[in-house]
């Protein structure tokens, strides 16, 4: 069977991934990464590389395709297929990590759940903002996270590097997928990682934001599996 390394998003635990798990078992032995132990997406990027197997399928969400791209950068060798949902290349903007700062203050001070509640309208299609089961899901994986991953995951995001001079090496067969409606990383973010990288397939989800593993199940677990299908990675 096919090894498989998936890489959950920011306050994001293996729930994000759930209905990928459930739909690809029995073709993909899966396993998903830690990526809370670490300040640094270089020091998680390395991490999830001791842990994972000698050569693998390799899924990132959001933060987890940060890590990802970091991953290809230190053993892109190992990496049979790469799939990146909703997630970016780019580095933050100084403005940006101000921003983060101050969102983690006021974690600190209102807690893991009010930070969630404030995210909802950047996370989720407007459709879905009040679907109590995925809010729900969203709050859980957030408080079972816990505020000092957090801070470690806001740190690292804070103090990535650009990989977008990277893209052009990266040799393995890769997926990009997007929510039309992505406020988070929009669809220019995406094309810019499709374009960025030789023979990349990009998937636009319509009608679907920033969490299509969730929100749009249906449509990322098809597209991942004709993607798998096509490269002979499946089973």
């Amino acid at each position: 069977m096919t090894a498989a390394v998936f890489i959950p998003g920011l306050l994001c635990t293996g729930d994000a991934f759930a209905p990928q798990c459930a739909a690809l078992d029995g073709d993909l032995d899966i396993q998903i990464a830690d990526q809370g132990g670490q300040d640094s997406i270089g020091g998680m990027a390395s991490a999830i590389l001791a842990a994972a197997p000698e050569r693998f399928v390799l899924a990132g969400l959001s933060l987890g395709g940060i890590i990802a791209l970091e991953m290809m950068v230190q053993a892109g060798d190992r990496v049979s297929g790469l799939v990146l949902v909703d997630t970016g290349a780019r580095a933050d903007s100084a403005e940006q990590a101000e921003r983060r700062a101050a969102f983690v203050g006021f974690a600190e001070q209102a807690g893991l759940r009010a930070a969630m509640e404030k995210s909802i309208p950047l996370m989720l299609h407007e459709k879905r903002q009040n679907d109590e089961r995925l809010r729900e899901t969203l709050f859980n994986m957030a408080e079972s996270s816990g505020l000092e991953v957090f801070k470690r995951q806001q740190r690292a995001l804070a103090g990535r590097r650009d990989y977008r001079a990277d893209l052009a090496r990266i040799a393995s067969p890769t997926l990009v997928i997007v929510g039309e409606a992505d406020a988070m990383t929009p669809v220019d973010r995406a094309r810019e990682l499709a374009d960025g990288i030789g023979g990349a397939r990009l998937e636009i989800i319509a009608g679907c934001g920033h969490l299509s593993t969730l929100e749009c199940p249906d449509e990322v677990n098809g597209h991942i599996a004709s993607f798998l299908r096509d490269h002979a990675l499946l089973g």
